[in-house]
């Protein structure tokens, strides 16, 4: 049995990487600011990035620049930027749109090997309430969902995902070391490293600590105090302080006023909806969140013995939607969806499992219109403008056109080089499908049953 599972969460993790990981996107602002300081951390030990391509996502202090993005992910991608250059590859310094290998890189350490991570966690969150469907979760999570596009493009908020579900698993396992309890502190904390709106979250989690483990509350203390301290001396370095945020030195708003790109000309109500209900909307585009919160909500009534859990995941997945739609956008800017609330759509998993097993044609229904949506942005173009239209239409008349973005070996092979790939997946979906009835025949699926 144990075995067969990990013979699982191998193929779950094989199956994303192969399917993400040969994706090589196009820069867009974003992903220039992270790249720049991680290459000026590697290539000039500093972390100013003066004379990097970053377009408008930058900040400015005392005549210096600097990226107006959290640290945590670009300092954490040093190392796969670091391989890349002993390898022969070109500083981020030039500016190369298309076809950026470093870009690529970077995305690979900070977005795709995550996502491979991430799902075989959410196997595990959704397994500890439904077994059978656990396996069908996690594909359905992260192809369904906003989590496929980025686990392609340079941004931080997978790695807070799988940051954040990390913590909540170490501290809702049926027996949490000291030790597990502080490393679920150093993830809740460096979530927030990543992405500062991530801060609510992680208080949800340190209550979640100290209802379930009480005195263990120390040690999640003690965990996120070492990721608290580096932020506070980054923001020392770069910004005067260690609360300065870079937030306050950006450029963007004044930048994007210049360029034309205005905000603020819809009323939050009328975001809030279209974060919703927009042809790009969570509940439209990827249903699979409907079905999770009407399944949040049944858990929330009726499954009583892991209320504090439920309770958790609740207030997570509330915290990051309502994040979006207090934005000035939609869509968080020029993105597939509304990507600020992709953190919290991890943890509707084990919901979803929950109520798959209860209405398995929906369910599966609801996966199957999602991953058909997120595939067809990933693979043609996630990054679309907040306020374009007809997004939908475009992504899929780019797909039948045969229009799909750039691999790794398409840019060795041309268009001749999607065949390798389309074949690599088919066999790692086939390989995965041949792990989970071997783990099935185990009585791998047997191990939670539904309960009414």
């Amino acid at each position: 049995m144990i075995a067969t599972d990990r013979r699982l969460d191998l193929a779950l993790f094989l199956f994303v990487i192969v399917l993400a990981a040969p994706v090589v996107q196009t820069l867009s602002a974003q992903q220039a600011s992270r790249l720049a300081l991680t290459a000026s951390i590697w290539d000039r030990q500093t972390v100013r990035i003066d004379g990097y391509p970053v377009g408008i996502d930058r900040a400015e202090r005392d005549g210096a620049v600097y990226s107006d993005k959290p640290p945590g992910q670009p300092v954490l991608a040093v190392p796969a930027y670091a391989v890349y250059r002993a390898l022969g590859g070109e500083p981020a310094s030039r500016l190369r749109v298309e076809g950026n290998l470093g870009l690529w890189a970077v995305s690979l350490w900070s977005s795709a090997l995550p996502a491979a991570l991430l799902t075989v966690l959410v196997r595990h969150a959704a397994g500890r309430v439904e077994a059978s469907r656990s396996a069908a979760t996690a594909v359905a999570v992260v192809t369904g969902t906003l989590v496929l596009p980025f686990s392609t493009l340079l941004f931080g908020h997978l790695l807070t995902a799988t940051t954040l579900l990390a913590s909540f698993l170490l501290l809702t396992a049926s027996r949490s070391s000291p030790w597990a309890i502080a490393l679920a502190g150093i993830l809740a904390a460096t979530s927030v490293t990543i992405e500062y709106q991530a801060a609510f979250a992680a208080l949800v989690l340190a209550g979640l600590c100290a209802v379930r483990h009480r005195r263990g509350a120390a040690w999640f203390l003690a965990g996120a105090a070492s990721p608290a301290a580096l932020l506070a001396l980054y923001n020392q370095v770069a910004f005067g302080g260690p609360l300065a945020l870079s937030y306050r030195y950006r450029v963007f708003p004044d930048e994007a006023a210049s360029r034309g790109i205005v905000y603020g000309e819809q009323s939050q109500l009328e975001i809030a909806t279209r974060v919703l209900f927009d042809e790009r909307g969570l509940l439209v585009a990827t249903p699979l969140v409907a079905f999770g919160l009407v399944a949040l909500a049944l858990r929330l009534l009726r499954d009583g013995d892991r209320r504090p859990e439920v309770v958790t995941c609740l207030l997570v997945v509330g915290a990051f939607i309502a994040l979006q739609m207090s934005w000035p956008n939609a869509t968080g800017g020029a993105s597939p969806g509304p990507r600020y609330a992709l953190p919290g759509l991890v943890f509707l998993a084990p919901s979803i499992a929950y109520l798959w097993a209860r209405v398995p044609l929906i369910g599966a229904l609801c996966a199957a219109v999602g991953a058909g949506v997120m595939g067809a942005a990933t693979f043609t173009q996630p990054i679309v403008p907040h306020d374009a239209s007809g997004v939908l239409r475009y992504w899929f008349e780019t797909l039948l056109a045969g229009d799909l973005t750039a691999t790794i070996f398409t840019l060795r092979l041309g268009a001749w080089g999607h065949v390798p790939w389309l074949v690599a997946v088919g066999a790692s979906a086939a390989l995965l499908v041949s792990a989970h009835r071997r783990w099935s025949r185990d009585g791998g699926d047997q191990s939670a049953p539904a309960r009414s």
